[in-house]
């Protein structure tokens, strides 16, 4: 009987959490080419962030481009001089943060080669119900391991 409790507990906990697994987050990625910085931005129900702000600055916060995400909730501006940047991009009270490097062009001196081929970046983070179903088996499973500690050894019959 007292085993019950701590297994109902845990599938009541697994109903309620599975709800907010459903909530969005936003996810940005940044394609660097030789000749400009795309954004594409969406949330992981497939909808992109479409009117969401962008906002390109340097790694030390110097603002060098601001923009809004078309309908398709993309943007793009033309590529900074090298060095680090951010992006950072704000739709609906949801928010993504891209750190990326644009590299040094090579020296003049360096065998000619094709341009700089693209390079994508993004912030890669557990998926939310991915998340919630390692939490909710760790529940279950630190609640029965207590459960199962709990109990008390029956007596031998005389």
């Amino acid at each position: 009987m007292r085993l019950t409790r701590p297994l109902v507990l845990a599938a009541l906990a697994a109903v309620v959490g599975s709800n907010t697994a459903e909530a969005h987050d936003l996810k940005a990625v940044v394609t660097v080419t030789a000749t400009e910085v795309k954004v594409e931005a969406g949330y992981d129900d497939d909808t992109p962030a479409d009117g969401g702000k962008v906002r390109l600055t340097t790694a030390d916060g110097n603002a060098v481009a601001d923009g809004k995400l078309d309908e398709r909730g993309c943007w793009a501006t033309k590529v900074p001089p090298p060095g680090s940047y951010v992006v950072v991009v704000n739709d609906i009270g949801h928010r993504d943060r891209v750190a990326f490097t644009i590299p040094a062009p090579p020296a003049a001196e360096a065998v000619a080669g094709p341009p700089l081929s693209e390079t994508t970046y993004s912030n890669w983070r557990l998926d939310k119900t991915l998340g919630t179903a390692i939490g909710l088996t760790v529940l279950l499973g630190g609640s029965l391991l207590y459960a199962v500690l709990r109990r008390k050894p029956v007596p031998p019959s005389a």
